[in-house]
């Protein structure tokens, strides 16, 4: 976990394109402005090389080398400009110019892998970023033609890679942005980012079977929030370390468009997709309260063509949301979780249907599928602590209860649904062989299940023995619900360990 957290935090940002507006008033220097540069670095755990000069009212900083050692992953990244200048502009603002082109190097060498040397190249047009404010609350405003990043060169082993077997950019396109940084005990970080688009593109070739892969897509109407209050890091720092010196972060990611495709060959045969969808989003959230991971989407579109099947296999969605909030410290409290899925209006192509249902026997209303659970847990450590995650011997924590929200399922003209809750004794193990007794109550319906069945019997997939021991087995746990074709169960756990559905006892 501590990877990708130090990568999204300890990115340098003034030349990525970060970014709150511009105050009122301004009165900054360039000096005050490259130190805040440099403390921005050095929070996020980078080690900060460079030559300084003045220039009249300028400073001019050369030959600007950051670092960070990343033991876990046994990793190296540095990021280099060979000159940047901070100009006075006369009214208490200062303009930052980056180079148009600055490499970035990616080492790693683990103990049982040849070190691999991945080399980057960052570049810009038409980059422009104003700092107003004071030296300790600096402001910045930034706008670009272009930012991107392309793959330079891979060496492993001493040994390049040839360029044909291997390549990937990412770049965006007409940004504009707002940052500001405000220093005391915790460095607090509030930037907000747009473009008009952003778009990638990654190709490969397998050095040992020959089969090629490539990958292209766009976004439109791109937006990205985030900020919170980041601590003196270090690239040695897990996650649970980060927490415990106080990091509060939360970011988001939008876009109104979006689209991809991907070719290639798998055993020489030729493979090739593409997807489509709209209003997507990603937020994430990283606090003591815990970990949060939010990722959605509106009209999805998913085509592959694989060698085994003569036609496209084809697939629509009409949204799809999921979302995770898990606790990652460590208490004798109970901490609340959340897990919700939603998939609503998948529809999968006539082709798909005609291979197992070909006289259309089955209904092909679009499924959907809904999951939302909530419960508290008491964690015995931090999920962030990888020395402990490594030396753990046993479950990391203790269920303590679920409440199960809706759970809905339709698909083939039939629908099932449940809601309930449970708590759990943990110092009761016996009465269900090594788990911890539950007491609750769930409620569940089910429509449409013997029209199903039957439909199942028409087709050949049930025989009608199967048939009747599915019934027989539904039977024993519901009774006829309010409406034709309709059943509802309602089971129950009690306390000294029964369990009960519709009030019969089945154990």
């Amino acid at each position: 976990m501590s990877h990708p957290i130090r990568t999204l935090l300890a990115a340098p940002a003034f030349a990525a394109g970060a970014l709150v507006p511009l105050g009122a008033a301004a009165d900054v220097t360039p000096e005050a402005v490259w130190e805040g540069l440099r403390a921005y670095l050095e929070t996020s755990g980078y080690t900060v090389e460079a030559d300084r000069a003045d220039s009249g009212g300028d400073v001019i900083v050369e030959g600007l080398t950051a670092t960070i050692e990343m033991p876990e992953e046994q990793t190296r990244l540095v990021f280099e400009a060979d000159r940047v200048t901070f100009e006075d502009q006369g009214d208490g603002t200062v303009l930052i110019l980056f180079p148009e082109s600055m490499p970035i190097t990616i080492t790693t060498d683990a103990n049982d892998q040849p070190e691999t040397v991945v080399a980057l190249d960052y570049t810009h047009t038409g980059l422009t970023i104003l700092a107003s404010g004071s030296d300790d609350d600096q402001r910045y405003a930034l706008s670009a033609e272009t930012l991107g990043i392309a793959l330079d060169e891979i060496v492993v082993d001493g040994d390049p890679i040839p360029p044909e077997m291997g390549s990937g950019r990412f770049s965006i396109a007409q940004m504009t942005g707002e940052m500001q940084m405000t220093y005391g005990d915790l460095m607090r970080l509030t930037q907000r980012m747009q473009a008009e688009s952003l778009s990638y593109e990654v190709s490969f070739t397998d050095p040992d079977s020959g089969d090629t892969g490539s990958l292209t897509g766009a976004m439109t109407d791109v937006v990205l929030d985030g900020g919170g209050d980041i601590p003196q890091m270090s690239g040695q720092m897990t996650g649970d370390a980060m927490i415990a010196a106080g990091l509060d972060v939360e970011g988001s990611f939008s876009y109104a468009t979006g689209q991809s495709n991907f070719s290639g060959t798998s055993d020489g045969a030729p493979v090739e997709g593409s997807t489509s969808s709209s209003d997507g989003s990603f937020s994430v959230s990283m606090s003591e309260d815990g970990l949060s991971y939010g990722i959605g989407a509106d009209n999805i579109d998913m085509s592959v063509t694989v060698p085994d099947l003569p036609f496209p296999v084809t697939a629509a969605i009409d949204a799809l949301k999921m979302g995770f909030d898990v606790p990652v410290t460590a208490s004798e409290d109970p901490q609340d979780f959340q897990m919700l899925i939603e998939l609503s209006g998948l529809e999968v192509a006539d082709m798909i249907w005609m291979m197992f249902d070909p006289t259309e026997i089955l209904p092909r209303d679009p499924a959907s599928l809904l999951i939302d659970v909530a419960g508290e847990v008491t964690t015995f450590l931090s999920i962030l602590d990888p020395e402990a995650m490594e030396d753990l011997d046993g479950p990391p924590g203790a269920l303590n209860a679920v409440t199960i929200n809706a759970v809905r399922l339709e698909a083939a003209g039939a629908e099932l649904t449940a809601e309930g809750a449970f708590t759990f004794d943990n110092s009761d193990l016996e009465t269900f062989d090594g788990m911890p007794a539950p007491e609750g109550e769930a409620m569940m319906s089910l429509r449409g299940a013997n029209a199903l069945i039957d439909k199942l019997i028409e087709m050949g997939i049930l025989t009608n023995e199967d048939a009747m021991g599915a019934r027989m087995m539904i039977s024993m746990f519901s009774v006829p619900g309010d409406g034709p074709d309709t059943l509802s169960s309602t089971v129950t756990i009690t306390e000294d360990g029964q369990v009960l559905a519709n009030g019969q006892r089945l154990r």
